[in-house]
């Protein structure tokens, strides 16, 4: 006969085997799925490749992954490719190589911090923001270009952070590129065994998700979120998401480069999509008087652009006797596309003097003021 004090007993040595059994289930059921996935081929992680030329980029292993916090991946030193129609290469610091213009006795250096458009996709190092910036100086400066493609502020104020020691003692003026997707929620990732620039947005702690993407399961899952992501427009230039991590960043890396003596200036680059209205307006506002609050030089590129459509619509008018149309002067920025067809809307060479110009310009006062410290 059973007594009353045996049957608790029964009833944790059930409760144990259960216990014990459902883990080994659970293990078994994400090693199935892995299986699945690994077979069916279902990892579809392609975010940022737009183009034949951004594939061809991107295999070639351009970047590495980074354990600096904020970072997770960036330029891979001594990394080279041809792309197109275009040589991409990096120092042994991981900066995209440029020409250096000869510089007068005691030029400053210049550090741009900045995603693509600073990098450069699309054009020669020659026509590269930076490059146009310090060509159009006349020996004002020296440019370094620390654009990294993918990044946001966050991760170019962490760049800067891990930079501000080995920039050299000549480097007295950063120039933090503002491009209107700075302001998107979620950051790119870099998967250095599979050649792929991803977003991981899953909510999942940080510190975990360098192992998790081992896991096929894993990788499914957050390519398959970005895809969602992207389709519901999260990832678009200017979804105000990510705002005001954008504001925070400007001020971290405002107190870093004040704390070495420097000069911080954030330059707004305009997003190649329309002029009339500007669709990011609302973000530009608050990135300037973000930049108005811990006085900060702020230089807005997109007068150049309106200034330079208003004089060429001029000149086109008065040659012909046609008029331009609204919708040709909305659609105007499309020249300066890297690819017309709007599969890729970076900055050509046209473009980048364009903006170039007027930053070597706003910087010339800013370059001079430093002699009086």
């Amino acid at each position: 006969m059973v007594t009353s004090t045996e049957v608790p007993r029964h009833r944790r040595s059930r409760l144990r085997s259960c216990a014990t059994l459902v883990p080994v289930l659970l293990l078994a059921l994400l090693g199935g799925a892995e299986v699945v996935v690994r077979a069916l081929d279902l990892v579809h992680v392609t975010a940022g490749v737009a183009t034949p030329e951004q594939a061809v980029f991107y295999a070639s292993h351009m970047f590495e992954e980074s354990d600096v916090p904020g970072l997770g991946y960036r330029n891979r030193p001594l990394a080279a490719v041809t792309a197109g129609a275009h040589e991409y290469r990096n120092d042994a610091a991981g900066r995209r190589v440029i020409p250096q213009p000869a510089t007068a006795e005691g030029a400053p250096g210049v550090a741009f911090l900045g995603d693509s458009t600073t990098y450069g996709w699309g054009v020669s190092a020659a026509d590269c923001l930076p490059a146009v910036v310090a060509a159009r100086a006349d020996g004002a400066l020296r440019a370094l270009n620390l654009g990294v493609i993918g990044y946001g502020t966050e991760q170019e104020a962490a760049l800067y952070d891990d930079e501000r020691d080995r920039l050299g003692d000549d480097v007295r003026v950063v120039v933090l590129v503002f491009y209107p997707n700075d302001t998107v929620r979620h950051s790119f990732r870099w998967d250095d065994a599979h050649g792929a620039l991803y977003v991981d947005a899953l909510p999942v702690p940080e510190a975990l998700k360098a192992t998790l993407w081992h896991s096929a399961l894993y990788r499914g899952l957050a390519s398959w979120h970005g895809e969602r992501l992207r389709a519901a427009g999260e990832l678009d230039a200017g979804t105000m998401l990510g705002v005001s991590t954008s504001l925070e960043n400007i001020a971290r890396l405002a107190r870093d480069v004040s704390a070495d003596g420097r000069t911080l200036v954030v330059a707004h680059l305009p997003g190649m999509v329309a002029l009339d209205p500007y669709p990011f307006d609302a973000a530009l506002a608050l990135v300037e008087a973000q930049c108005e609050r811990l006085d900060l030089p702020f230089v807005d590129l997109l007068p150049a652009f309106l200034a330079r459509r208003e004089s060429e619509i001029a000149e086109y008018e008065a040659r012909t006797g046609e008029v331009v149309d609204a919708e040709a002067r909305h659609h105007y920025l499309s020249r300066f596309w890297v690819d017309p067809a709007g599969r890729d809307q970076h900055l050509n060479a046209a473009g980048n003097a364009v903006a170039g110009e007027a930053l070597a310009a706003a910087l010339e006062p800013i370059l001079a003021s430093l002699g009086d410290r």
